[in-house]
């Protein structure tokens, strides 16, 4: 059956969001969507805000609530009740769909007006390959194949019907008899993998908008494992979101990691779909580390090269030095290349070196300002009291510090200095490269310096919380900080109070009214200091709560030094440690090959060296801690 102009389309759009929330990624999607239908319901599983109702109805005063049981299942069945079968019957089309994906990247239109010249019966965007295994799920949730296989199958986000199939008996006995759907391998197992066989075994038809047969033994779903090959070469109109947040070791393990950087990078130069749609549902909804995993929020800049060019000479932008000893001045002395608009704040608790650095920088041409704060201020309290008022009179800011780290020996603590000092401010050009960098992405609001790969940094990787996970979720609570963290996932922060921010960014973190004695860590009293450890952790928090992303900068040189050390120590300790025999990957398995990886557990044995190297880390923290008391 094919479709004409004067065919009637209607859709069941389901949504669920934990907190009720209509994102505007939706809204777009329903935008779009109405244009090629005569009827739209939309189905939400759980709950709906008062604001977010008001805002669907910009585009359907049809909207059915409902109790979140059954998935995306029984809330199409109780679309199509809702509705009434009766009426659903004058319709040419019944299109489901779910808010499991961002876009339309290229307009609904396009697909419909394809997908309306071919003579199917029921239709869908991507399909998913056949899988020779006889369950899916695990534990618990495994369940038996009724035929013994997985068959290539529509997948379900976005499935079409057309009239003779709709019309069909067999179709409304089908949902009738719909098995209850209590776990997400039930709706897969008892509904998604099977309705397109069911029907195509009656003698009805069916094809999909993106064929990916060339990619077949690449995947057994295109569009989960290597969606940016689908949209480049195939016009993906959908991209789903859970990609972006699958399994890092499944990623690893399919060899796709980079799809969903390079996903997000070709909607953003090729397409007109506005990525800020996906950033602002990510930033809402997902952990802030997740997010920089993921896709890969690292930025390595040149340090003697642009590539952003930055012209604002209006914007307002400094540098403020919180600074303990000459050491750290004379080295700083050196890299003061700032642009004439560039500010520069130097801020001490010493007196002597106030007046010091009074004479040292009276030649310099900037605008340089000094200012002597309390004795009791450290540079996490001189961020957060002594400077605010300040900060807000710029746009950009970057915050540097000599602070000892009471974890390092005092040579290594000024080498990590001189790793944030260069990959902060390495050069005129490598700041004009950071601000381009702001200027261009305008959802960055924090950047900083990854932790360097040597083993004063061991203590911290593997336990990023450093036992404040219970203090930060007290200052979430505290400072209405509504994002996601777990105590499972590590955190991404500025480790030792060096970075560069959109001060719009940490507003909210500059308007609380802080007291020396939140943030005061002098003599590092264990109270005091981890109270301090929570709060450097809660700067990519505040920023993500305004809607801002935090990430990685490095200047080239040392993006290649860190890439050398890293493979060095990783080499290395596999080696000292006997681990070379453990078991590889192998990188185009068959599909017999594949869930034999899953059933035994292979993961497990693939990173093995990566636990053990975590219980080493965690082993030289406690010796450290140790030598310390």
């Amino acid at each position: 059956m094919r479709l004409n102009e004067g065919s009637k389309r209607v859709a069941i759009y389901l949504i669920y969001d934990k907190d009720g929330i209509i994102s505007d990624y939706i809204l777009y999607q329903l935008e779009d969507l109405i244009h090629n239908l005569e009827y739209i319901l939309v189905v939400v599983n759980g709950k709906l805000t008062p604001d977010s109702r008001k805002r669907l109805k910009q585009y359907t005063n049809n909207i059915l609530v409902r109790e979140n049981i059954g998935f995306d299942i029984a809330g199409f069945k109780a679309g199509i009740e809702y509705i009434g079968w009766e009426n659903i019957y004058q319709y040419d089309e019944l299109l489901l769909m779910n808010d499991s994906c961002y876009g339309p990247i290229y307009p609904f239109k396009v697909i419909f007006d394809e997908m309306n010249n071919r003579d199917v019966d029921f239709w869908g965007l991507t399909m998913g390959n056949r899988l020779d295994i006889s369950s899916v799920g695990n534990g618990k949730d495994r369940i038996t194949l009724k035929d013994g296989y997985v068959p290539v199958h529509i997948q379900s986000y976005f499935r079409c019907i057309r009239k003779d199939l709709l019309c069909d008996n067999s179709f409304k006995r089908f949902w009738e008899t719909q098995k209850d759907i209590n776990t997400f391998w039930q709706a897969v197992a008892y509904h998604e993998i099977i309705f397109t066989k069911e029907f195509e075994n009656k003698g009805f038809s069916w094809d999909v908008y993106v064929h990916s047969k060339e990619y077949e033994q690449w995947a057994c779903s295109a569009i989960d494992y290597i969606p940016y090959l689908l949209l480049k070469h195939k016009q993906l109109p959908l991209i789903k979101r859970k990609n972006f947040f699958r399994d890092y070791e499944d990623s690893l393990r399919e060899g796709g990691v980079d799809q969903f950087s390079r996903t997000i990078e070709y909607i953003e130069q090729n397409t007109k779909y506005d990525i800020n749609l996906m950033w602002d549902d990510m930033v809402r909804v997902r952990n802030i580390t997740e997010i920089h995993r993921k896709i890969r929020l690292n930025h390595i800049l040149p340090l003697e090269r642009i590539i952003f060019e930055y012209n604002k000479k209006n914007t307002e932008v400094a540098v403020f030095l919180f600074i303990t000893s000459k050491v750290m001045l004379e080295y700083i002395i050196d890299k003061l290349f700032f642009p004439h608009t560039i500010d520069l704040h130097i801020l001490t608790n010493d007196s002597e070196l106030y007046e010091y650095f009074k004479k040292r920088t009276e030649t310099f041409g900037n605008n340089v300002y000094i200012q002597l704060v309390s004795g009791r201020n450290n540079s996490l309290s001189t961020f957060l009291i002594e400077c605010k008022d300040i900060f807000k009179g710029y746009e950009y800011v970057c915050y540097l510090n000599d602070q000892p780290n009471s974890e390092m020996s005092a040579h290594s603590s000024l080498l990590w200095v001189y790793n944030c000092v260069e990959n902060l401010i390495g050069s005129e050009n490598y700041i004009n490269n950071v601000l381009g960098l702001f200027d261009k992405n305008k959802k960055i609001g924090l950047l900083f310096p990854p932790l360097p790969s040597n083993i004063y940094t061991y203590n911290v990787l593997g336990d990023e919380w450093e036992n404040g996970y219970t203090k930060v979720e007290e200052f979430c609570e505290k400072y209405d900080i509504n994002v996601t963290i777990s105590q499972s996932e590590s955190i991404i922060f500025p480790f030792g109070n060096m970075f560069w921010c959109r001060t719009e960014a940490l507003s909210k973190m500059f308007n609380y009214p802080w007291k020396l004695k939140d943030c005061s860590a002098k003599e590092f009293l264990l109270s005091n200091r981890d109270t301090c450890k929570a709060l450097e952790r809660m700067y990519s928090l505040f920023a993500q709560n305004s809607g801002y992303l935090s990430g990685w900068v490095l200047n080239d040189i040392f993006a290649s030094a860190q890439i050398s050390d890293m493979y060095y120590s990783q080499r290395s300790f596999i080696v000292k440690n006997g681990l070379m025999n453990v078991p590889t990957i192998n990188l185009n398995p068959s599909t017999e090959e594949i869930v034999k990886m899953y059933e035994s557990s292979t993961s497990w044995k693939v990173t093995y060296p990566l636990r053990v190297i975590g219980k080493f880390w965690h082993h030289i923290r406690i010796q450290l801690r140790k030598s310390r008391n």
